[in-house]
Formats: C-alpha cells, sequence, structure tokens
C-alpha cells in the first residue's frame, strides 16, 4: 500500500498488513499512523440515480484521451518505455517503523529527554516534565518509612487509587506552593551528587502502559561503565509524557552484584583462605513487622543481661525460636561487643551460640576472656571470624530458610 506524511505529504511504500501502525517519516521525522491514501473512500448514503450514466461518460472520456495522447506519443517519437520513464513517480524514503514499547517509543523517549535535561541542568525544563501529585505520594511514601511499594509494583486498582490520592493531595496545595515545590525538585535533580547526575541512558523499554500511566525501565550507565537499572513511572498530562516518580530497579543480576559487594577471599596467617566482610551495624529485615521487631530487641537485651540467668536462657531459646529474623540484631550485637572484659566475652559467647543454632554455621571461634588462651584463639582469628559472619550473611540473606547441620562440634 501506499501512505503518505500528514505533516509533509511525503509518500512511501509499506506492506498491506502494517496498515494502522505508528511509522517514523523518512523525510521530516514525525510520526503518524499508516494509511493507504489509494484506498477507496467509503461510501455514504444511497447514491444517485444518474451514478451509472456519470460512470459511461467517464469511460468514453479515458479513451479518448488515451486515443489523443497515443497519436501525440507517435508523433514525436517517443516509445512506450521512454514514456513509462518520464511518467514514473520517484519513491520516497522509506518510514521507518517505531517499535511501541522500544528505544524510540515515546514514552522511552520522554524518559530520555529528561536524563538530557539532567545531564544539561536545564532546571526549567525538568519542572515542566515533572509530574507533580504522584512525586509528592512517592516522597510522602519514602519520607514516612512505611512498607508501602513504589508506584510500579502496584495493580491497576492500587495505581487507580494511588493516583487518585495523589492528584487530591496535590489540589489542596497553593500554587505558588506547588512552582516552589516543583523547583526544589528540579534544583536537587541538577546537583552534581544526585544518583542520577552522571548517569546516561543508552536502552529502556515500555513494561507497561495505560491510559494515563506507564512504566519504563532504562539501563544506565556511569563514567566508570557500570551499569543500573532504573524504574520510571510516567503520567500522561498537558499532551505529554511526565516524570511522576524514578527508583533504581534491582534486576537478578544487579541483586547478586549486590549481594557480593564488599565480599573479598583473605589469606589468614596460618594459610587459611576466608571469605570476610566488613562488619557494620544491621537494621531489622525491611519485612519484619514492628510488633517483631520490638520483641527481638526486647529479647536480646534479655539474653546478654548476665544478672538474670533464667530468663537469658528462656530469651536465648525463645530468639532460637523466632530464626531468620533476629540474625541482623545478632550480628550487630557481636559487632558491638569489644570482648575487653570477662562479662563481654560471656556475651559474645551466647550471641555466638544463637547464631550456631538459627544458622548452623560455624567460623572456628569460642570467645573467651583471655585473647590466645588454652584453645589458641588469636585476635586475628576473632575479628575474622566476626566478618565471615558478616560475608555469610551478606551472600546469604536473601535464600537463607533455616539452618543447615553444623558441621564443627561444639
Amino acid at each position: 500500500m501506499q501512505i503518505e506524511c500528514p505533516f509533509c505529504n511525503v509518500r512511501a511504500q509499506l506492506p498491506d498488513h502494517q496498515e494502522g501502525a505508528r511509522v517514523r517519516c523518512g523525510s521530516c521525522q514525525k510520526l503518524y499512523r499508516a494509511r493507504d491514501v489509494l484506498a477507496p473512500a467509503p461510501r455514504r448514503g444511497g447514491g444517485s440515480k444518474s451514478a451509472p450514466w456519470i460512470a459511461v461518460f467517464a469511460v468514453a472520456a479515458l479513451i479518448l484521451l488515451f486515443a489523443i495522447l497515443s497519436n501525440k506519443s507517435n508523433s514525436t517519437g517517443f516509445d512506450e518505455v521512454g514514456a513509462s520513464e518520464t511518467t514514473e513517480e520517484v519513491a520516497s524514503p522509506a518510514p521507518a517503523l517505531v517499535d511501541p514499547t522500544g528505544w524510540d517509543s515515546e514514552a522511552v523517549r520522554s524518559v530520555r529527554d529528561f536524563c538530557q535535561a539532567i545531564t544539561n541542568q536545564r532546571s526549567e525544563s525538568l519542572q515542566n516534565r515533572l509530574y507533580g501529585p504522584l512525586l509528592l505520594w512517592d516522597r510522602t511514601r519514602r519520607a514516612e518509612a512505611t512498607d508501602a511499594a513504589p508506584f510500579f509494583e502496584l495493580n491497576a486498582k492500587e495505581r487507580a487509587d494511588a493516583l487518585l490520592a495523589a492528584e487530591q493531595a496535590w489540589s489542596a496545595m497553593e500554587g505558588f506552593a506547588k512552582r516552589e515545590w516543583l523547583r526544589d525538585i528540579a534544583t536537587e535533580l541538577c546537583a552534581p551528587e544526585h544518583p542520577l547526575a552522571n548517569l546516561v541512558p543508552y536502552d529502556g523499554e515500555v513494561i507497561s502502559e495505560g491510559d494515563r500511566s506507564a512504566e519504563v525501565r532504562t539501563s544506565m550507565s556511569d563514567p566508570e561503565g557500570e551499569s543500573r537499572t532504573w524504574a520510571w513511572t510516567l503520567v500522561y498530562a498537558q499532551e505529554r509524557w511526565q516524570v511522576g516518580s524514578m527508583e533504581l530497579y534491582f534486576t537478578e543480576a544487579d541483586q547478586k552484584r549486590e549481594q557480593n559487594r564488599g565480599v573479598e577471599k583473605v589469606t589468614l596467617s596460618d594459610g587459611s583462605r576466608v571469605l570476610e566482610k566488613t562488619p557494620e551495624p544491621l537494621e531489622h529485615l525491611a519485612d519484619t513487622p514492628p510488633a517483631l521487631r520490638s520483641r527481638i530487641d526486647t529479647l536480646f537485651a534479655t539474653m546478654i543481661n548476665l544478672d538474670l540467668t533464667t530468663e537469658s536462657g528462656d530469651a536465648k531459646r525463645a530468639i532460637i525460636a523466632i530464626g531468620k529474623p533476629a540474625i541482623p540484631i545478632l550480628l550487630t550485637g557481636l559487632y558491638e561487643n569489644k570482648l575487653e572484659t570477662q562479662k563481654e566475652a560471656i556475651q559474645a559467647n551466647i550471641i555466638v551460640l544463637a547464631l550456631r543454632d538459627i544458622t548452623g554455621q560455624f567460623f572456628g571461634y569460642k570467645p573467651q576472656a583471655l585473647v590466645g588462651s588454652s584453645t589458641g584463639t588469636t585476635e586475628e582469628r576473632r575479628m575474622s571470624s566476626v566478618r565471615q559472619w558478616f560475608a555469610w550473611w551478606w551472600q546469604n540473606r536473601d535464600t537463607f530458610e533455616g539452618r543447615d547441620p553444623v558441621s564443627q562440634e561444639d
């Protein structure tokens, strides 16, 4: 079929089965819907009784015109091939088909333009590309530190409800307050320390698209060549896609890379090779309910209280029964224990035994009051043991469900 760009009137050929597809004009580069310009227009109404006579006259006129042209061609010496060549229409550049979910789709191109505005520090352009209501909803969700999922993880009904609530909250703000708020967000995005400041998108796709919102994911590279995936929520407003939220998205490859970040192989002075990670205070697991968090904190404090002999034992058994959710607090307690007194050594021993009972792991260290005493524990081994606990947890925290058999004896 033959299609025609409505902007510059350049025509091109396209397979019939692609009628209705969105194409990019090879001349002016604008997008439009492919329609066959040679297709007969639909008839309207019942027609006229004189239509057959009009057709007869039209055919006769065409025959007469053909005869005149034939005589003129013969008299001037043109042959049929020459006539054909002089009247042949020059083909225009074929339009490029646009994947509605790919790199050149409208939604992904909007994200690309947004990132370019960040790179160029065009604050005013960013303000016009931000969708205030959803940004306000997303910032509120983060500030309240709730377990609410980001917008792109919500189902269709939850998205509709969240968008409605966001727009109601936004409408309650004064006009000048909205402008100031968006200006602050744009300024924040242009700051050199913002996570998006030095990232360049090189690939992207539309994950889902509805009448009003779309989810886009882009692969972004930093100056060191490291890649990250970002998830974007767009809302169609003011005849364009606007950015309502942006968030680092962890693919399976990203999760594996993050799990191994900071974990390294170390050779100890005795020649043994172990995996270690620098210890640090840990928070409760994200999916641990508030009531259980409070209970774990209370049980831990009771467990290491040496003045409560019976209660300490009961608290230890309760923590072991809780299992995985208690591990971050036990590891933090082990890290913060200085092991400088007899009391601290006993407390550290209680923590290690609880960790062993929960996980089935052991890293060759039994806390004691005097470093280097009868069992041969060294300061190097003690500190390495703590780092090995953290390396194990860092690599297994997402997959660990229950303990494995302990290979070493107490």
